[in-house]
């Protein structure tokens, strides 16, 4: 046909139909009879027809009364009366394998019609009979009859006696295996599953992964409920996002949507564009993505002004409002119990159903709230040469922070070595080169002559390794496959795996299933991990190995901090957990505020449309570096010294009622809000490096403008962090106020818009010039200055009168308001300097140089040995060098 001009063939045949036949085939051969046998749904996608989830959820209800024609049967002409117990109580006929042991006699057991089969004994590959628990009770009763009757009624007491005991202790030995190995049966069996689902919805959970499924909108939770017991809970989260509309929707304007408003009237919209009729709208994310083209199309109407939060992750959306401590809405968890309703893939919760709570009252992951074990994988190396181990942790997680409070509280400083397990099982698989000998290094010895390199005793640590080596890397995969599958069997208790590999989450997940029975809290792979040298790669390889293994504890336990302070799920933390932290609070704080967030994955904000606008404007507006350095060169005889300016950006934000000279387009100041009137002039250095007011050339008033209500709400967050500089977790705070103006430039940041970035910048140029100034008014001579250090020529011939002339430069500063929040760290002292600019200077340094330190006005309200403490542990456990602005 010449008329068709798609050839897509979903476009020529009739696609759904075949969808559905293939649906419903899959449904008929796999996913109907799984249910039957209770299996989970092997086809997530394929879901179970409505008549098949009634009758599971039918069989799976314990509280159900069973029918008296269940409890008896009609009894055969000829056939012997037996104490049929798994016909009476329910679920008894749970299948065990049973190998008689007793000494005296060993009879086979006969076939029954009762035995439970599985796949296996199908096919004949079942090396063990499998019998009801029934057969199992009557073949006991008739091996103690049979003993009865071998007794002699001629022996003596003592012998009957002894005779006796023999059997009892038998029947003892026996029932303890039996009791051991079976579930609990009879009455308990009814009410213990209702108790653990009650355990569930009224305790509150200490989350520790929310893990997106396959299908949109479903995520699988893993949660500490009780002590030392983990729980896997669905919940399900929909799509929300916000249509600016130019008129107002009726049932005529809806289209394909059902609008729903929600209290959107005082909600503030993003770069203070106006809100005409703005609806809130949720819809299932499944329904959300199978329609994306017409929303596209009812979007790019001329009567819809802007889309906002459409670029939300959903994930992230949820770990947000779920937080690190959750609990189900009392409302919730009693309409859940009347209806006799578990929480199952099939039936999730609502994200709406679900409140958040606050660790203060709620402890997470603290000792006596929570205890779980951990498995360490590290994955290095890539193409034929890689290593692939697994660390089996005996320690729990109360012992690491047993560890980590015995050394704060013995002052000692904690690091990697002194934090790491002492007991542990490696399994450790490594490709080989073809036709070379299979490799097998110590690894004890490696993780012994690391521990003793640090200061630490080897004989204290204890681990036990097996080294094999595979041709290929999915070999390797396999095997890491089967040990964890083995190591689910066995049941160890609550488990977490932490994960250090270079590879995507998603191709780790492929290559190992039984990899998402486990939390998983995910280390991001070292560069030069996959760096080897062409020879010996396999012992380079073994002991970078052994470092991360060392390195991952105290990692660990610095994530379960971040977790408490940010509330967010261990696993959520990421690698660069400044810049996740700061868009959490970030976004907890625009929500409240009923401002429409921005967050985009993308370099852009998510501005409803806007973004090419404000790409545009960015471009043409740039960051304006003219006035933010100042060099002076020369020579300079006397004493120099370098000063390391701290806390910038957090300076001004704080001080923002008191930064001058921001003018609007019409006349008004942008910090109006704050009710400080504002001098409509700005300050520039001039030529010889004085400070001189003029009148703007031009302005940015315009996009400035438009940031001033989320800056309003940065400026509370950044106080917040002030106020918690005093509290325990002070040092925390302090970390997030180093990174600020690195999370407001980084266009990582979900919340990154460069409007905000180049307000903040703008009122910091201001910031600085005024500082300048105040240097000159106190006589300071200025060698060269820009956002992060500054040099001073004090004009002194002495260490001591420099050192003098410095803290009195410093502390006068710091007593003006404009500038008390900044801290000044005195870097070096020159005793002549000779200086061209910031990158070509020199100068001789004097003999005896002061230590450096740092002055605040606040420095004696400030914990800071926990600061200390705290640096110690970022550099060491997360490599992240802090910014000076």
């Amino acid at each position: 046909d010449n008329n068709i001009t798609n050839t897509d063939i979903r476009e020529i045949i009739d696609w759904g139909y075949y969808i559905d036949r293939l649906a419903k085939s899959i449904q008929k051969i796999i996913t109907i009879p799984a249910g039957l046998q209770h299996v989970a749904n092997p086809v997530p996608l394929v879901p179970h027809p409505p008549w098949l989830q009634r009758k599971l959820r039918e069989l799976n209800d314990s509280f159900k009364q069973q029918r008296i024609t269940s409890m008896f049967k009609k009894r055969i002409v000829g056939e012997e009366p037996a104490c049929q117990i798994s016909e009476v109580v329910p679920d008894v006929d749970v299948p065990v394998e049973l190998e008689d042991s007793s000494p005296k006699k060993k009879r086979a057991i006969a076939p029954s019609s009762k035995a439970m089969l599985d796949i296996e004994d199908m096919f004949g590959k079942s090396q063990k009979k499998r019998v009801s628990f029934s057969e199992e009770i009557s073949e006991e009763k008739d091996q103690v009859e049979v003993e009865e009757e071998e007794e002699n009624d001629e022996d003596t007491v003592d012998k009957w006696l002894e005779k006796r005991r023999k059997k009892w202790k038998s029947l003892r030995d026996r029932h303890k295996s039996m009791d051991g190995n079976r579930v609990t049966r009879g009455l308990s069996n009814f009410i213990a599953p209702q108790e653990r689902i009650d355990q569930t919805m009224d305790k509150y959970w200490q989350v520790l992964e929310v893990r997106e499924l396959n299908k949109p909108g479903l995520f699988k939770v893993f949660a500490m409920t009780d002590g030392n017991e983990m729980k896997t809970l669905y919940i399900k989260m929909r799509r929300s996002f916000y249509i600016n509309s130019n008129i107002e929707q009726n049932e005529t304007t809806k289209h394909w949507i059902t609008l729903q408003q929600k209290s959107t009237k005082h909600y503030r919209l993003p770069h203070g564009h106006k809100a005409k009729y703005l609806y809130r709208v949720e819809i299932d994310e499944e329904y959300f993505r199978k329609n994306a083209k017409d929303l596209t199309n009812f979007v790019a109407s001329p009567e819809i002004a802007g889309v906002y939060e459409m670029s939300v992750p959903l994930h992230t959306r949820m770990f947000t409002h779920l937080g690190c401590v959750a609990q189900l809405h009392s409302y919730a968890a009693v309409q859940r119990k009347k209806e006799k309703r578990n929480i199952s893939e099939q039936d999730p919760l609502a994200i709406g159903d679900i409140k958040r709570l606050v660790c203060a009252t709620n402890p997470y992951l603290e000792k006596g709230s929570a205890s779980f074990k951990r498995i360490f994988i590290y994955q290095a190396g890539e193409g034929d040469r890689q290593i692939i181990a697994m660390f089996t942790i005996k320690e729990t997680s109360t012992d690491l922070e047993n560890v980590c409070e015995t050394l704060n509280s013995d002052n000692e400083v904690i690091n990697s070595i002194n934090a790491t397990p002492k007991r542990a099982e490696c399994l450790v698989w490594i490709t080989k080169t073809p036709g070379a000998p299979d490799t097998n290094f110590n690894v004890t010895t490696q993780l012994k002559r690391l521990i003793v390199d640090n200061g630490m005793r080897s004989a204290d640590y204890d681990l036990t390794y097996s080294m094999t080596s595979l041709a290929t890397s999915g070999e390797c995969w396999d095997n890491l496959d089967a040990a964890l599958g083995h190591y689910s069997v066995r049941r160890r208790g609550p488990t977490c795996v932490v994960l250090q590999t270079s590879l995507s989450k998603e191709a780790v997940f492929r290559s190992v299933g039984n990899l998402g029975e486990f939390p998983c809290v995910w280390i991001q792979a070292q560069k030069e991990d996959n760096i080897l040298p062409t020879l010996q790669w396999q012992l380079a390889l073994t002991r970078r190995c052994i470092e991360g293994y060392i390195r991952h504890s105290l990692w660990l336990n610095m994530r379960i901090k971040c977790s408490r302070y940010a509330h967010i799920p261990v696993s959520h933390v990421g690698e660069d957990f400044a810049i996740t932290m700061t868009d959490t609070f970030y976004t907890r704080l625009l929500d409240f505020n009923k401002h429409v967030i921005w967050a985009s994955p993308s370099n852009l904000p998510d501005l409803g449309g806007a973004e090419e606008d404000l790409a545009h404007a960015t471009l043409c507006l740039g960051v304006d570096s003219e006035f933010t350095s100042v060099t002076v060169p020369g020579t300079y005889n006397s004493y120099c010294v370098e000063i390391d300016i701290l806390h910038l950006a957090i300076n001004t934000v704080l001080q923002a009622r008191y930064v001058h000279d921001i003018e609007c387009e019409d006349g008004s100041t942008f910090l109006d809000t704050l009710s400080v009137p504002l001098p409509a002039q700005t300050q520039q250095i001039g030529n010889d490096g004085e400070l001189v007011h003029e009148n703007p050339g031009g302005n940015l008033a315009s996009s400035l403008q438009q940031t001033v209500q989320a800056f309003q709400i940065l400026y509370r967050m950044v106080t917040n962090w002030k106020n918690d500089l005093n509290s325990v977790d002070g040092s925390f705070a302090d970390h997030l106020m180093i990174h600020f103006y690195r999370w407001l430039c980084s266009p990582r940041s979900l919340l990154y818009d460069p409007a905000l970035h180049q307000l903040i910048h703008q009122m910091m140029t201001k910031v600085f010039l005024q500082l300048l100034a105040e240097l000159r008014n106190l006589n300071a001579k200025v060698v060269a200055a820009n956002f992060q250090k500054i040099w001073l020529c004090t004009e002194k011939n002495d260490t001591q009168s420099a050192e003098a002339y410095c803290k009195h430069i410093i502390m006068t500063v710091n007593s003006k308001t404009l500038f008390q929040d900044i801290e000044f760290e005195i870097k070096q002292y020159w005793q002549g300097l000779v200086f061209l600019d910031e990158e070509n200077y020199g100068g001789v340094q004097p003999l005896s140089v002061p230590s450096p330190v740092t002055l605040s006005p606040e420095e004696a309200d400030v914990d800071t040995k926990d600061k200390e403490e705290f640096q110690v542990e970022c550099s060491e456990a997360a490599g992240v060098q802090p910014l000076s602005v």
